[in-house]
């Protein structure tokens, strides 16, 4: 199923009792009965999942988009300040794009089907400089004047032009404190399993990507639990896994299957081929698409209606080779023994000598000093310096680098957690976590991203 773009005029100055009015509602809220209870009276008029999403902007203004959990994009008519306002959740899996022209704002979710109204014949050589260097650039496409939103942010568009506002922010501060180690491990298997829960509340069956590797085998083994207890109203699930000659997965593939009692689809990149030349001919540039409308056809003949990935579960874990700056936390407690012993035991996993691992946590657990390049280098997250693109072109896209791209909120989080906000923060605003065309009709939906206030034990 194809989406055509909608448009609308911005609306006329309000006179008393204006609403708000909705134009715009594609995705899933989570948290329903949280609004309702804190709407009150202004929640018995929002019959569907929508009108509650109005009556908390109406509420709380562009804070109140922060208020609604779930995956999802929207778009309001806010007489009050003659504004079209657009915005997405926080994880960014409903894109929009969208295209301003005087009083007048088109607005889609496919990038492809907005073009078609569109006179986009200029490249934003912003959006190249940045694609070539880091892989995207936050709120821009390839087209010039045809933008995307930011997942977090809202776009207010009015006759001076489009404002762009963050109303979702990185849980820099947040911490929960249990008493026993154990605690963190069930803590976290319920917060897991009820993410998995929330995307098999249709009475369908669902479809997951398989690697074999601890993020999507995760996925894999608690949908396929949920069904089996009937905790869930999904009726069955169907894996995908993509392998090729030789590969080193399918013995850890075959154990997953083997424990939920299924059998993956295989598709051979063998046969499919991850890059054609016909990727290139898209609205975007994008690889994998063979491979993913493969995997959309075998979700579809399965019936499926929700297609589940693994994405973000290693970045936000911390299940990556280095993660040693965890040794700051017991540096800035005074545990200098535990951070010693943390520190052998890093330099056991990664090859690296204890003495930098403890040399780097040391200068990471110092007072922020408000140098952004010197944290990059003290946590080894120096970004991508060197580039071949000339700096003429960069010079002319007013390109200032790698590290301008994405924001700096990551900073603010304590230095043992700041890899993981930066590695969500990367994949937020370069909009990686989000749905590809090929996956059109499908709840495409990753479960390790989920927004949840913290709680303690």
């Amino acid at each position: 199923m194809r989406h055509d773009a909608q448009r609308a005029r911005l609306p006329a100055p309000a006179v008393h009792g204006s609403r708000c009015e909705l134009l715009m509602w594609h995705g899933r809220l989570d948290n329903r009965r949280d609004l309702v209870r804190q709407l009150r009276d202004a929640a018995a008029e929002a019959s569907t999942d929508g009108a509650l999403v109005v009556a908390a902007y109406e509420r709380w203004g562009r804070a109140g988009l922060g208020r609604v959990i779930g995956d999802w994009s929207a778009v309001l008519s806010d007489p009050r300040r003659r504004a079209i306002v657009l915005a997405s959740d926080f994880s960014g899996v409903r894109p929009l794009y969208y295209h301003h022209r005087g009083h007048e704002v088109l607005w889609s979710r496919s990038l492809e089907a907005l073009l078609g109204h569109v006179d986009a014949n200029a490249l934003d050589e912003q959006y190249v400089a940045g694609y070539l260097t880091v892989g995207g650039y936050p709120g821009r496409t390839l087209y010039a004047d045809v933008h995307a939103v930011v997942p977090g942010y809202a776009v207010r568009v009015t006759g001076d032009g489009a404002a762009v506002s963050a109303f979702w922010r990185p849980p820099t501060s947040d911490a929960v404190r249990c008493h026993d180690e154990r605690e963190y491990e069930e803590q976290f298997r319920v917060l897991f399993r009820d993410a998995v829960s929330l995307r098999l509340q249709a009475r369908t069956p669902v479809a997951a990507e398989l690697s074999g590797g601890l993020d999507s085998s995760s996925v894999v083994c608690v949908a396929a639990d949920l069904i089996r207890r009937g905790d869930v109203a999904a009726s069955g699930l169907t894996a995908i896994s993509y392998v090729h000659r030789g590969s080193r997965d399918v013995p850890f593939i075959g154990k997953v299957e083997e424990h939920c009692g299924l059998r993956s689809v295989r598709l051979s990149v063998d046969d499919i081929p991850l890059f054609a030349e016909a990727d290139i001919l898209g609205a975007l540039p994008h690889g994998r698409s063979r491979l993913q409308q493969s995997a959309a056809a075998v979700a579809r003949h399965a019936g499926a209606t929700a297609f589940l990935t693994g994405q973000a579960g290693d970045q936000l874990t911390g299940n990556w080779l280095d993660d040693s700056l965890q040794v700051v936390r017991p540096l800035r407690r005074g545990r200098l023994l535990e951070a010693s012993r943390d520190a052998l035991a890093w330099s056991r996993a990664t090859g690296m000598p204890a003495a930098w691992i403890l040399s780097r946590a040391s200068r990471a657990a110092l007072p922020y000093l408000g140098r952004a390049a010197s944290l990059y280098q003290i946590e080894g997250m120096t970004a991508q310096g060197d580039t071949s693109l000339r700096a003429s072109f960069l010079q002319r896209a007013r390109f200032s680098g790698p590290d301008a791209v994405v924001s700096n909120e990551w900073m603010a989080a304590r230095p043992w957690r700041r890899p993981h906000v930066r590695a969500l923060t990367v994949m937020r605003e370069l909009r990686l976590l989000e749905a590809p065309e090929t996956m059109d009709g499908l709840h495409y939906a990753h479960p390790f991203i989920i927004d949840r206030s913290s709680s303690s034990c």
